[in-house]
């Protein structure tokens, strides 16, 4: 009891000192809305335009034989991705919270199946995706300075890991330079692909379009669900402004042009950019290579083909950037949810940024730089991407069917998501029929997320008593994080209130108090 007497009054202690230092600002920080179209068209185009456009696009060839039909999935994929689109864009509008999937879940299904979703997309999937694209971006800038032999592992990793440090630092300051990264990077990755579209123009002319040909072409289902997941990974991302939409100005209407227009932008540049490729380059190169990017600019380029590597570099920082702010809002609107330690939702009072989020995002990112297996991980996570869509789209449904009346200032012809619901139960079924041991390895990756949500959100009568250290270690690092990033937990808006969004007990440091009081 002496104890607990003691660490009530500690924290009361710590807490008057910190609420006395932010009195004046508390209730003014928040995260701000600095993102505008520019910013938001960026985020789409530079999340979906990968390095994946440069290195390898075989994934598809590969299962459909021949180049004519790879085209024609190029472009389904890009009207499977618009689709995508209108769904997130729908639900951002009816749904005006950012937090992307994980938010939509947790309103239609409850916080079990939002927790799976976020522990797939912000434990799993995003880092190691951050991770894979340090490295290759690695790999290409250590390639411009030693091109005659394989980079040494432990540089790669090494360098791997500044990289993912100065794209969190980026954001970590603030969200403008965060946002003018993005523009930027985008800006060059787009205008590598122009490059690589240009060149590949002047061999159409000179011949080169009869390597486009349907011979070959295999139409089996199975080899066509392959060839669409190889796709879909390539246009992966439409929705990644949907996790900040808090943050953009105008959100409903600027969130939905961004989305469609973006992905229109890259549906067309894929098709653009692989007619160049198969203009220069051979099908039997194309499978034989693995980066066809810097096949077609050692034919094209000459000794101006060191380019290509320069641009992949830059297209994959860009890339990076995006996964850091999914990552961050995650991190940011689950713990504001209760779902996550609460800690990870203070905002610098300073930048305006939720930084202990985007730490922790970059040290997780980091620790996978490390890890052997991280590209299996990675094809056992498409699976889980395909079943998570599935389940958003079927929520929507669910949501018209069950709430005909609810506001919904951008509303999308039912018809889009029942396609997009069917093309997603055959995503989901044929690889189970294929490759089930990869399906349930991704189910099992789902199913880690179990006990952390025991944890974490489960508020058991008998928690406090078998995990009071637990309790303990969070009240510390409540506090201690606040004195050391110079934060608080977002101040209160009426808007915010009326959206549900924050509790009435969560302005400035004000809870710590409140919560040892109640007891």
């Amino acid at each position: 009891m002496e104890d607990d007497a003691e660490h009530h009054l500690a924290l009361h202690d710590i807490t008057d000192k910190l609420r006395h230092k932010v009195h004046d600002i508390k209730e003014t920080v928040l995260l701000q809305k600095e993102l505008g179209f520019t910013t938001a068209f960026a985020y789409v185009v530079g999340s979906i335009i990968g390095a994946g456009i440069f290195i390898s696009p075989k994934g598809v060839l590969e299962n459909v034989g021949s180049t004519g039909l790879s085209l024609i999935v190029w472009v389904l994929c890009g009207v499977v991705a618009l689709f995508i689109g209108f769904l997130y864009a729908e639900l951002a509008a009816t749904i005006p919270k950012s937090g992307s999937g994980y938010t939509y879940m947790n309103e239609i299904y409850g916080p079990f199946v939002a927790f799976v979703n976020l522990w797939i997309q912000a434990i799993l999937m995003s880092p190691c995706s951050t991770a894979i694209l340090s490295q290759t971006g690695a790999t290409y800038i250590l390639q411009l300075f030693s091109s005659s032999c394989a980079p040494d592992v432990w540089t790669e990793r090494l360098l791997a890991t500044v990289l993912v440090i100065a794209v969190f630092y980026f954001n970590y300051v603030g969200v403008k330079s965060g946002a003018a990264f993005q523009v930027l990077t985008t800006a060059a990755k787009v205008l590598a692909l122009i490059v690589i579209i240009t060149a590949g123009s002047f061999y159409i002319f000179k011949g080169g379009a009869k390597n486009i040909t349907m011979e070959g072409s295999v139409l089996h289902p199975s080899s066509i669900a392959l060839a669409f997941y190889s796709g879909m990974f390539a246009y992966s991302g439409c929705e990644v402004v949907t996790v900040a939409v808090e943050e953009v100005k105008n959100a409903s209407k600027v969130v939905t042009t961004a989305i469609v227009s973006g992905t229109l932008v890259c549906l067309i540049i894929y098709l653009l950019t692989n007619v160049a490729y198969y203009s220069v380059i051979t099908k039997q190169e194309i499978l034989a290579v693995p980066a066809v990017a810097v096949v077609f600019g050692i034919k094209t380029l000459g000794p101006m083909h060191w380019v290509i590597a320069l641009f992949v570099f830059v297209s994959v920082i860009g890339s990076m950037n995006s996964s850091v702010m999914q990552i961050s809002r995650y991190f940011y609107v689950a713990a504001r949810e209760g779902h996550l330690p609460r800690f990870l939702s203070l905002v610098s009072v300073h930048n305006m940024t939720p930084q202990p989020a985007i730490m922790l995002g970059g040290m997780i990112s980091c620790m996978f730089i490390y890890m052997s297996g991280i590209y299996q991980l990675m094809a056992y996570l498409q699976f889980v991407y395909w079943l998570n869509t599935l389940v958003v789209v079927a929520g929507l449904l669910w949501w018209r069917f069950k709430y005909p009346q609810k506001p919904r200032p951008i509303k999308f012809p039912v018809v889009f998501h029942v396609v997009l619901l069917l093309i997603s139960v055959f995503l989901v079924l044929m690889p189970f029929l294929q490759e089930p041991w990869i399906c349930l390895k991704g189910l099992i990756l789902m199913a880690t997320s179990i006990p952390f949500y025991l944890l974490f959100v489960v508020d058991w009568t008998r928690k406090r008593k078998f995990l009071k250290i637990v309790d303990r270690v969070h009240d510390f690092m409540n506090v201690n994080m606040q004195l050391l990033f110079t934060s608080v937990y977002a101040a209160e808006t009426k808007e915010h209130i009326e959206l549900g969004l924050v509790g009435e007990e969560s302005v400035g440091v004000s809870l710590l108090a409140e919560e040892h009081e109640d007891e």
